[in-house]
C-alpha cells in the first residue's frame, strides 16, 4: 500500500515520487502530460522503459485513487503500452490503463473467495462481473530524452 500523503505546492517531480512511493529516481520535469511538461529521465540504474511505465503507474494511481475520495478510489490499476512514437527529442508513449473501483475490487474478490471450488459457483459469470466492473481508458505519456 502507498502512503497517504499530501502534495506539497513546490514539490518537484522527483520530491512526489519520494514522499508518495518511497522511491528514489534521477527524474526532472512533470508528469508527461505534454510535450511542455514531459518528463526527463537521467536514472542509469534501471532500463529506461521500465522507469517510464512505474512513472506512467504512479501517475495513474495519483490520478485514480491518491486524489480521489473513498467511493471513487480505484484499485487494480494496470498498464499497458500500446505504442509510442518519437518526436524530436520527444518519446510520446501511448498506454492503456485498466482498472476497478475499489468496492467493486473487493466484493468481487470477497464473492471469488467464497464461491471458488463450491458447486454451482459461476465462475464465467464471476469473470464476466469483473470485465464488466473494468474501466479501460488511454493515456499520453511524454518523455523528453536527455
Amino acid at each position: 500500500m502507498f502512503k497517504q500523503v499530501e502534495i506539497a505546492e513546490g514539490d518537484t517531480l522527483a520530491q512526489m515520487v519520494e514522499r508518495i512511493f518511497d522511491a528514489s529516481l534521477e527524474i526532472e520535469g512533470g508528469w508527461g502530460y505534454s510535450k511542455e511538461c514531459a518528463t526527463m529521465i537521467s536514472d542509469e540504474r534501471y532500463p529506461i522503459h521500465q522507469i517510464e511505465h512505474n512513472l506512467a503507474h504512479m501517475r495513474s494511481y495519483i490520478e485514480m485513487s491518491l486524489m480521489q475520495d473513498g467511493t471513487n478510489r480505484y484499485g487494480s490499476i494496470n498498464l499497458i503500452e500500446k505504442g509510442r512514437e518519437s518526436i524530436d527529442k520527444y518519446e510520446k508513449v501511448l498506454y492503456e490503463v485498466s482498472a476497478m473501483l475499489e468496492n467493486d475490487y473487493n466484493r468481487l474478490i470477497e464473492e471469488y473467495k467464497e464461491g471458488y471450488e463450491k458447486a454451482g459457483f459461476d465462475i464465467e459469470g464471476h469473470f464476466r462481473k469483473r470485465k464488466e466492473a473494468m474501466l479501460t481508458r488511454r493515456v499520453e505519456y511524454w518523455f523528453l530524452r536527455s
